[in-house]
């Protein structure tokens, strides 16, 4: 870390309200224009026809999409669901409910962004280059992950969910917020679960731990990889668990076998 940028504590401070502020700001007005905004760019000019069902905000037409994909999967299988609102107060919620988690994939590099911003008046020309370098790719894993849980691992969370009803030969009828609160969450947390091996591999290039020390606790590292995956798919069960820890497992050995090559390098020089 650089040493001739040193600021006050209270500097620091008031520097990290600063960036969260400004992407609490981002987050609010990306959920209001996700519920304002109509998924039919005509439907501004409803009027109070708005109140009788022909204006339909942005938000519900990205959910529709949402649904109809999950619940027509091939991953479900043959399985038919039934979605009910539940409560009264359920269409509300499920309004709330997307705008939240879809705004925090879509703020999600503007995130990271800030991120770096804070930090970066405290580090050396080169760590910063190492940042810049590996904040793209931060941001690549991050959408393939959300990709890959919203395509893969939530139907499968779906499916394996719901089978235990058609074991029993029972309606499998769920409340369509647990449908889209399941697909929601899982999507982000395995973006953001993508990002650990990039993570890993800048703190290698930053010198702050070894790809000795990693190896060492390899068996740990899984560990708690299955953990936080059976975490983001709680109903998934193994299978589940399985299709989102290995790819991650994976992406770790690849970031390890470049800390690797870098260390060599920077051992030669």
């Amino acid at each position: 870390m650089s040493q001739d940028k040193e600021l006050p504590f209270w500097e620091h401070f008031r520097e990290l309200g600063f960036r969260l502020k400004k992407v609490f700001y981002a987050w609010i007005v990306t959920m209001i224009l996700l519920m304002a905004l109509p998924a039919n760019i005509m439907d501004i000019f409803s009027g109070p026809q708005a109140f009788a069902g022909i204006y339909r905000p942005l938000i519900a037409k990205i959910l529709s999409l949402i649904k109809e994909y999950i619940l027509n999967s091939p991953l479900t299988g043959n399985i038919k669901i039934m979605s009910i609102l539940g409560s009264i107060s359920a269409g509300i919620e499920l309004y709330l409910l997307g705008a939240f988690w879809l705004s925090i994939i879509i703020i999600a590099p503007f995130l990271t962004h800030q991120i770096y911003k804070f930090v970066e008046p405290g580090l050396y020309e080169h760590e910063k280059e190492i940042l810049k370098h590996y904040g793209v790719w931060f941001v690549v894993l991050f959408v393939a992950g959300a990709i890959f849980g919203f395509f893969v691992v939530s139907p499968i969370v779906i499916w394996a969910f719901v089978i235990f009803a058609v074991w029993f030969e029972a309606e499998p009828v769920v409340f369509i917020v647990d449908i889209y609160n399941t697909v929601l969450m899982t999507t982000v947390f395995t973006g953001f679960a993508f990002t650990f091996p990039i993570i890993m591999l800048v703190l290698i290039r930053l010198g702050i731990i070894s790809t000795k020390w990693i190896e060492k606790n390899r068996l740990v590292f899984y560990i708690i990889i299955f953990i936080i995956s059976a975490i983001i798919t709680p109903d998934g069960g193994p299978v589940a668990d399985i299709i989102l820890a290995a790819p991650v497992i994976i992406l770790t050995e690849v970031a390890l076998r470049l800390g690797k090559k870098y260390e060599r390098e920077r051992a030669s020089t």
